[in-house]
């Protein structure tokens, strides 16, 4: 149970997760030592569903290089998803945003199948409807305050969801972290 979620700036990439991790059973909640977003190479993901599966993306999964001619959608599909699959045999009850120094954002479903997200914004997680009618209702507003104020209502309207919040900015080359 949680809330990742994604919106596309000029620029950049950002994606902020809560921090909160419910038992096996849903009675309780603890909060999470380590963030449910993270960088590896030149991208920026963020889990929702099995802790494990994180872990193994974060510290041994090495993304393959894109080749310059080959569209985004192609790559993830024909070399980027085998090599997730490869790495992490444990892909399901989770779901990933992944998004890309070129700006793209990218949601991995439960089964591994892998959508381009065309809106600038996206959300995962049982906290995602309310982070996405928030991104709707803030249409026009600026994008750290938008990406805020989805977290900010997922984190009121759903009882598995907690701050504190865990920010990235992925713009080009650069990593911001920002911890809300």
């Amino acid at each position: 149970m949680t809330i990742v979620a994604a919106i596309r700036t000029t620029e950049s990439v950002l994606m902020g997760a809560d921090s909160a991790l419910s038992t096996n059973n849903n009675t309780g909640l603890r909060l999470l030592a380590h963030p449910k977003v993270f960088r590896v190479g030149g991208y920026v993901f963020g889990v929702s569903g099995n802790p494990l599966f994180a872990q193994m993306l974060q510290f041994g999964f090495a993304p393959p290089q894109r080749p310059d001619e080959m569209p985004w959608l192609e790559f993830m599909m024909m070399n980027f998803l085998p090599a997730v699959a490869q790495r992490c045999v444990q892909i399901k009850n989770s779901q990933i945003l992944i998004g890309t120094e070129a700006r793209e954002i990218f949601r991995m479903g439960e089964d591994g199948h892998i959508v381009q997200v065309s809106d600038d914004y996206t959300a995962i997680g049982s906290g995602s409807h309310f982070a996405l009618g928030s991104f709707h209702s803030t249409e026009g507003q600026e994008p750290r305050q938008r990406l805020m104020k989805a977290l900010e209502a997922a984190a009121y309207l759903d009882p598995y969801v907690r701050p504190p919040f865990t920010v990235l900015e992925l713009a080009g080359d650069d990593l911001i972290k920002t911890l809300l």
